[in-house]
């Protein structure tokens, strides 16, 4: 099997990205409808509509922090400053 090249790279890289951010965008609409489930619970459904809301949000959370990551990792990558390795 031939060894990636550049373009390889930068299209798996471009797919990673963009997978990463549907996933956030994905959590992020789930977290909104969870807190508007909350919102309008009755008295007795209330305390479970919050916990399926933190959960939610706690979900939201974690792809945020993911599509942070991998967004560093790629302009990291793309920085040729930060590819110079020390001389010594």
């Amino acid at each position: 099997m031939p060894a990636a090249t550049a373009d390889d790279l930068v299209a798996i890289g471009t797919r990673l990205i963009d997978e990463v951010f549907q996933s956030w965008q994905a959590a992020q609409l789930l977290c909104h409808e969870a807190f508007h489930a909350w919102c309008d619970a009755a008295p007795a459904q209330r305390a479970g509509a919050h916990a399926a809301y933190r959960a939610a949000l706690d979900r939201e959370e974690a792809a945020a922090h993911d599509l942070q990551r991998v967004t560093q990792a790629a302009r990291l990558s793309c920085d040729p400053v930060s590819r110079v390795r020390p001389l010594f």
